[in-house]
């Protein structure tokens, strides 16, 4: 009856009370004593997981089709925030009911069934998601949104009826799979619409002087960081085999005198293709490769050394880290203890969701919560490798990554979930410091779209959490070159995402112009001025067209007369002030340092072919 009724009411255009007569009908639904409202909902939603118990798909799907149109309603009325959190309460909902039907909860696995109405009302939300985010310029989750949907399409088996192939025909697929993010022929034409969901940025390319030993060579996968206003770079990969074993650094403040060598760790870099990460305390920076001894550069001296460390009692060193092996997690300090997540080991390509902390006053580890080995427990975050990772208000956040299946599957085929595409993720969950518990948080607001070995930085002078670029394997780049019709396979992004913890919403970044599409980058702030940098990283060079039909191709990026050749990324990118968008009162006001080129002047930017 009160769907019904909220049907009648908006089609009358009375939106606000068709809304009530929506969250009524959900709450007879769900058996629930007051109006159900995701917003106030963590996690999820144990309801939900009742009605997949209980086999209820009839309730579930009225449920599904009262919040679709409650987000429809504020499309209407142009509420992009909240018609944006509601359309991915869709989703959430799609997922509690999967746990609660006693599945796997693997979250590469999907919940199929050949009934019409179970994949249309999902294929709607993903379709006004991306709709939505269509005018705010979010190209890369309008990609993403309409590749879910097709591929949700696709798992109706036989049925193909008239509205299904409509539904089909609305994603688009092919043309939306040809753009870039951002794309350089659409960027002036992003309208700023929502203080809440957009803010904007300037990225200014750096002019770095040569120092007396030169510059250092590209890379990616490399250990780093700043302290003081020098930023430390050790190590690396440049392209998919050679490995660097040297250390470099740079004065932030006066970039004219250039890189410098500095002492390196006496590892062998060939044998860590991906990335570590330092966690700094005092005047130490702490470097873990999976083995008892950590490398500890003194940074006023610049000097390397190794400190034992140990397991603590009742707790092997075999249990923690299989093989003495340990690399592509994220970690962050809190006090005196180091907090590592994710990454993979001797044991697993797939990826970790243990949690694991080092105390700097004891020298032992220890497990805190989470599995080593390959798990589907959803009290925790996904298995992952490449997470990003960032502590604010007393807790760890952790969001995006990638679990690596397709290594599963090169070394050990599909008997441990491997498969020939990893599963890339777009989540965001919390671990309270105190309470020591994990929280499935909402991942809302104009939020960066699945991707993995992204560059993130939390900046404590604006208080966000700052990402740029990365890459997703899952949503296959269909551009096409002048030399040739076949895309790269893997998307690459350019674009930029802050997190506010205030209202734990992300918001799109936008700049006139952009550093290259690249993964594996370092984004990093230094403190003491506040200002965030980006360096290296990599990027498909057949990524952007070329005029050759060359196997080796270059991107290059032009601004007025200024031509930057992008091939091996060892750039320097400097990311001015953020303005919220309520600030600039209709008027574009862009300033920057004087020093380097101010990306955010091109008057259009253009992808060229070498």
């Amino acid at each position: 009856m009160w769907k019904e009724k909220g049907n009648e009411l908006f089609k009358l255009g009375l939106y606000g009370e068709s809304r009530q007569a929506y969250m009524n009908a959900m709450r007879l639904l769900l058996l629930q004593p007051r109006a159900y409202n995701p917003i106030m909902t963590k996690g999820s939603d144990p309801i939900f997981h009742n009605l997949g118990k209980e086999d209820r798909l009839a309730d579930f799907l009225d449920a599904t089709a009262c919040a679709n149109n409650i987000a429809q309603s504020y499309i209407k009325e142009r509420d992009h925030a909240l018609s944006l959190e509601w359309l991915l309460e869709v989703h959430r909902m799609y997922e509690a009911y999967l746990i609660g039907k006693n599945t796997e909860h693997y979250k590469w696995k999907s919940l199929n069934f050949e009934v019409e109405e179970f994949v249309t009302t999902r294929m709607k939300a993903f379709l006004r998601q991306a709709s939505v985010l269509q005018e705010l310029g979010n190209s890369a989750g309008v990609a993403a949104a309409a590749c879910d949907a097709f591929i949700v399409c696709n798992r109706l088996g036989n049925i193909r009826n008239e509205p299904i192939q409509r539904l089909q025909k609305e994603c688009r697929i092919e043309d939306r799979l040809t753009k870039r993010h951002p794309d350089p022929d659409d960027i002036l034409n992003i309208r700023y619409l929502d203080p809440k969901l957009q803010t904007r940025g300037v990225w200014n390319k750096l002019q770095v002087g040569k120092g007396s030993n030169g510059n250092p060579p590209s890379r990616k996968d490399f250990a780093s960081i700043v302290w003081k206003g020098t930023y430390y770079i050790f190590g690396g990969l440049h392209g998919t085999s050679k490995s660097h074993d040297d250390g470099w650094a740079i004065n932030l403040r006066d970039l004219r005198r250039g890189w410098r060598r500095v002492p390196h760790p006496e590892i062998d870099f060939r044998y860590s293709r991906d990335s570590r990460r330092f966690a700094v305390y005092g005047d130490k920076a702490y470097l873990f490769i999976g083995q008892p001894g950590v490398l500890v550069l003194d940074l006023k001296t610049e000097t390397w050394s190794t400190i034992r460390t140990t397991a603590r009692r009742g707790l092997s060193w075999a249990q923690v880290f299989p093989g003495n092996k340990y690399d592509a997690y994220a970690c962050a300090i809190h006090g005196t203890t180091i907090y590592y997540f994710g990454g993979n080991d001797a044991d697993s390509r797939i990826g970790r969701n243990a949690l694991v902390t080092l105390d700097l006053k004891t020298m032992q580890w220890d497990l805190l919560c989470g599995k080593v080995e390959l798990n589907d427990d959803p009290k925790y975050p996904g298995v992952r490798e490449h997470p990003v990772l960032w502590i604010a208000q007393e807790k760890i956040w952790v969001t995006l990554g990638n679990a690596n299946r397709q290594a599963e599957w090169l070394r050990s085929g599909t008997d441990n979930h491997g498969a020939a595409d990893d599963h890339t993720y777009q989540d965001l969950w919390s671990f309270d410091l105190k309470a020591k518990v994990w929280t499935d948080e909402r991942f809302s607001g104009n939020y960066p779209c699945m991707r993995t070995e992204v560059a993130c930085t939390f900046n404590k002078t604006w208080n966000r959490a700052v990402i740029h670029g990365g890459y997703c394997a899952s949503l296959v780049f269909g551009g096409s070159t002048s030399s040739a019709s076949e895309g790269t396979g893997f998307t690459y992004f350019g674009d930029t995402f802050a997190w506010n913890p205030e209202t734990n919403s992300w918001s799109q970044v936008i700049t006139r112009g952009f550093p290259t599409y690249r993964a594996a980058a370092d984004l990093f702030t230094d403190e003491e001025t506040g200002r965030t940098y980006l360096f290296g990283g990599y990027t498909n060079t057949s990524y952007t067209p070329s005029s050759r039909n060359a196997p080796a191709q270059r991107f290059r990026l032009r601004s007025g007369s200024k031509i930057h050749q992008i091939g091996p990324l060892e750039d320097l990118f400097y990311m001015w002030k953020c303005w919220k968008m309520d600030d600039l009162r209709g008027s574009v006001q862009e300033h920057g340092p004087s020093r380097g080129v101010l990306w955010g002047r091109m008057p259009k930017a253009r992808v060229e072919g070498s």
